[in-house]
């Protein structure tokens, strides 16, 4: 947490109340656009961004612990940062991790905790 003498910084992005179990919360990551999930076991942060098409998956759904685009269906896992979707080329997508502070704030690290990164093959 910010002020405890380590590299990584939370920053405020909203409070448990804006991210419902099963719902998708569209904030801002230091002026970027970014996505905090609640699957009703973890919350976890990840760019607010299809890497499809590029499209807001905060306009998607979260079914399942699985993100899905709403243009062309591109399915996410937030809890393991893996693109799920058939005709994919990305192994994992970035993904942020999330703390629940005491009076309920969502701080997120802006180090991500998994990078996109492109299956070794392609």
């Amino acid at each position: 947490m910010s002020g405890d003498g380590g590299d990584d910084q939370f920053i405020k992005v909203g409070h448990i109340d804006d991210a419902p179990p099963g719902q998708l919360f569209a904030t801002t990551l230091s002026g970027k656009p970014l996505v905090v999930t609640n699957t009703g076991h973890e919350f976890v942060a990840f760019p607010d961004m299809c890497l499809h098409y590029r499209v807001r998956l905060s306009e998607g759904t979260l079914e399942d612990g699985v993100v899905t685009c709403r243009w062309h269906q591109w399915k996410y896992c937030p809890a393991s940062g893996d693109v799920i979707s058939d005709e994919s080329p990305y192994a994992t997508f970035t993904t942020f991790p999330v703390v629940v502070a005491d009076n309920g704030d969502l701080l997120v690290s802006p180090v991500p905790r998994t990078m996109t990164t492109v299956h070794p093959d392609e």
